[in-house]
């Protein structure tokens, strides 16, 4: 059985420092082979809420619900970033480029890129990041 996770987040602006912050975070996080159900969410979209679903020391994924006329201010994240609209439409915004992010569609963003997003419609959105950090050479 897959896992459904919701909490409720209604903040109109949302900074990076209050989505991570403890009182907002889910309680349970998905374990290693555990289902997790991400299919959009329909009907639930508007009561929805933010959902971590795997955070470890170098992975973080989560599902992110932006309703329409929203806004995730300009942030960076400590990794490669991956933002995947899976239901409405967003404006992504990073490097100075504005682009649309509809259903289906993924965006890539190396380490520390600033990026924010806005929901033309109401929205949510998979983003995993992964912790970024310098690689050790074979030979070391």
């Amino acid at each position: 059985m897959a896992t459904r996770i919701l909490y409720q987040h209604a903040t109109a602006t949302v900074m990076p420092s209050e989505y991570f912050s403890a009182s907002l975070m889910a309680i349970h996080h998905a374990t290693p082979g555990e289902i997790v159900d991400v299919r959009p969410l329909a009907g639930d979209l508007k009561h929805a809420a933010s959902t971590t679903i795997v955070k470890t020391d170098q992975l973080q994924v989560f599902r992110y619900v932006l309703l329409k006329d929203k806004v995730f201010a300009e942030h960076r994240v400590p990794g490669a970033i991956t933002v995947q609209c899976l239901e409405g439409v967003i404006e992504f915004t990073a490097s100075g480029r504005e682009q649309l992010l509809r259903t289906g569609q993924l965006v890539y963003l190396g380490e520390g890129t600033p990026h924010s997003l806005k929901g033309i419609e109401d929205a949510s959105v998979l983003v995993t990041i992964v912790a970024g950090g310098q690689r050790k050479s074979a030979s070391a």
